[in-house]
């Protein structure tokens, strides 16, 4: 490993920890004492004015009487998700998803009476009526359009007076999006404002082995019509509030691998969102709460449409439901995030429609990879051999010039160009790589096909593995041994190794020091990142090993010796790059200073004279550079 890909990885090392600086969770506040779930929801604010007059005790609310006044629930489900609504209101009580399941083999569910509850309110003159006051009755039918068939389900509430309140869902034979009409008819006179709002709390359960993963992971989306996505940042785990008065697409309330979405046909007029973690609970993740205000134009007429959406962060999935809905898949900054999208994602969906296991997937997509970067690999390792044979000359240069750096830098440079020998080029695939490798840094840990799926002794690609539970935690390693990290930093330190002793000449003093320092850095900072980007930089540090070995049989120094004498006598007479022409220019600027200073040095050095002498008429009260201000300096 020569000084080139030192400095190459010491630039990856930088930028890795200031990226994860950059997204780590800010410090909570300290917490003395756990607070229930109950006790944490009263600390919500009130985030609308009105939302404290919202009451099921609202007088229009009991003069709508409904034929059925008892509670009961009704099913919709397919083979992907199942919606239970409650006769009461008419509205979501339970979503499961039927085919996932947690960490602990438990059924997967992302909202229940006791970890969430959504209300509809619509403005009346007696204030706000909530829907969950009111009484539904169900009726299940059954309606094609085309290709695709639905289940129906309608929650219709009719008064003795003649006016009516409906729900109406559609849920789709596959897939995870439920379709929701509101419409009234005879309502007008009782409503007034034209306004209406759905109110969602959120107790997220823990569904990740990963606790901590899951809470810089989750929080309150919305999308707004400027295209830009409005949260309250993933990574935060303190209390925090944010709100728009700009229309919106959405509003989701988001986990780590999943999303709970409302999209409204007509977008909502403002969001109000709130999070906050209660630290000590370790049981819980975080508490989420959205407020999303809308208009209810269109209610006694075509009704009011929405989509909701509980399911996987899946991109595929979530691309088409609305605009910017993907964004709840996280893939890192734009251009990682585009590398991601536009590389990583695409090989991943050609590959598992041919391999099963995503252990052998991510070592095929590092094949690719190095097979993509070889010809970049091969010229870096043509690079540092021919600066292999050039060491004795720079050598030279060292003894010649001692610590004037500026002039050995002006040669080197000017050896360099007569040989035909790049010295940035050796770290060049090193740098190419750097995207790539902070793409997976996302991709991995937020791809829900990682999710749950094992590799030898991985049960789980997109956390952490460990082979051993420790009974403390060592501060900035955890809680646990990663064997995949331990074998990440031992082929990083043999791969170092073996570059070293390739080039034993090229990395000395400090540079070799830090060569062997940096693998152990990783060590510590990705024991708890998913063992899936782990797997891939153990199984990249092996196939490097290989990849040079065998480079290392095509390359003839022979050869390469013939071509750079050849390249000097081609190149005598080659003018200097601009590069030299700056660094010759400061030796020259430097070399000119020398002779204003060095006399004067000499001067002082010597014994004073004991002889006096006199200042020419000339030069009274001026001294010449160079000139004893006694006047001895011309005595003998």
């Amino acid at each position: 490993m020569d000084r080139n890909q030192i400095i190459g990885l010491v630039l990856i090392a930088v930028i890795v920890l200031t990226y994860s600086i950059f997204f780590a969770p800010d410090p909570p506040p300290p917490a003395p004492k756990s607070k229930s779930a109950d006790s944490i929801k009263s600390d919500l604010p009130v985030l609308n004015p009105d939302e404290a007059a919202i009451s099921e005790a609202n007088p229009l609310a009991q003069s709508i009487t409904a034929a059925i006044a008892n509670e009961d629930t009704v099913v919709l489900e397919n083979d992907q998700v199942r919606y239970v609504f409650s006769t009461k209101g008419g509205l979501l009580r339970t979503v499961r998803l039927k085919e996932l399941y947690t960490f602990d083999k438990k059924e997967l569910y992302l909202l229940t009476p006791e970890t969430g509850d959504m209300n509809l309110s619509l403005k009346s003159n007696t204030g706000w009526l909530p829907l969950r006051s009111l009484y539904f009755e169900p009726a299940f039918s059954r309606e094609v359009k085309g290709d695709s068939a639905f289940q129906v389900l309608t929650l219709r509430l009719l008064d003795t007076s003649g006016r009516s309140l409906s729900h109406t869902y559609r849920l789709a034979e596959k897939g995870y999006t439920l379709r929701h009409t509101l419409q009234a008819k005879g309502m007008g006179g009782l409503l007034s404002g034209n306004q209406a709002k759905l109110d969602w709390s959120s107790n997220l359960p823990q569904m990740e082995k990963d606790l901590q993963a899951c809470r810089i992971n989750s929080t309150v989306n919305t999308y707004t019509l400027e295209s830009e996505l409005v949260n309250l940042g993933e990574s935060k785990l303190g209390l925090e509030e944010d709100s728009i008065v700009t229309p919106a697409y959405w509003v989701s309330h988001k986990h780590k691998f999943f999303s709970c979405g409302v999209i409204a046909a007509k977008p909502f007029s403002s969001v109000a969102m709130r999070s906050r973690t209660d630290e000590p609970d370790k049981s819980n993740v975080k508490y989420l709460f959205s407020s999303a205000t809308f208009t209810t134009e269109g209610l006694e007429t075509d009704g009011l449409h929405f989509t909701y959406y509980f399911g996987p962060n899946d991109y595929k999935i979530q691309e088409g439901l609305a605009p910017g809905f993907e964004h709840n898949v996280y893939l890192g900054w734009t251009i990682f995030g585009t590398i991601n999208r536009y590389t990583i994602m695409p090989l991943f969906r050609f590959l598992e429609q041919y391999i099963v296991n995503y252990g052998i997937i991510i070592i095929i997509l590092l094949i690719i990879v190095k097979i993509i970067l070889s010809p970049l690999s091969y010229r870096s390792y043509v690079s540092m051999a021919k600066m292999r044979l050039l060491k004795p000359e720079l050598d030279l240069l060292k003894e010649k010039y001692g610590d004037d750096m500026t002039g050995m830098q002006a040669e080197q440079m000017q050896i360099y160009q007569k040989a035909g020998v790049n010295p940035v080029s050796g770290c060049v695939p090193v740098l190419l790589q750097m995207p790539i490798f902070l793409a997976l840094f996302n991709f991995f840990p937020n791809a829900i096909e990682l999710r749950q799926a094992g590799f030898l002794w991985a049960d789980d690609l997109s956390s952490y593995d460990n082979i051993l539970d420790l009974p403390f935690t060592i501060p900035f390693y955890g809680d646990h041994v990663s064997l995949f990290t331990l074998l990440m930093t031992a082929s990083t330190l043999v791969y170092t190794w073996y570059n070293n002793q390739m080039n034993p000449t090229t990395v000395t003093g400090p540079m070799k020091t830090i060569s062997y320092v940096m693998p152990i850095t990783f060590l510590f900072f990705l024991n708890s990142f998913a063992s899936g980007l782990t797997l891939y930089y153990f199984v990249s540090n092996v196939v490097t090993i290989g990849q040079q070995m065998i480079i290392a049989k095509f390359v003839d120094e022979d050869k390469l010796r013939k071509i750079l004498e050849d390249n000097k006598k081609k190149n005598v007479n080659k003018p200097m790059s601009r590069m030299q022409q700056r660094l010759q220019e400061a030796m020259k600027s430097k070399e000119t200073t020398k002779p204003a200073t060095k006399p004067a040095s000499k001067t002082a050095a010597k014994p004073e004279s004991k002889k006096t002498g006199t200042i020419k008429p000339e030069t009274k009260g001026k001294t010449k550079p160079g000139s004893d201000p006694k006047g001895n300096a011309g005595k003998k």
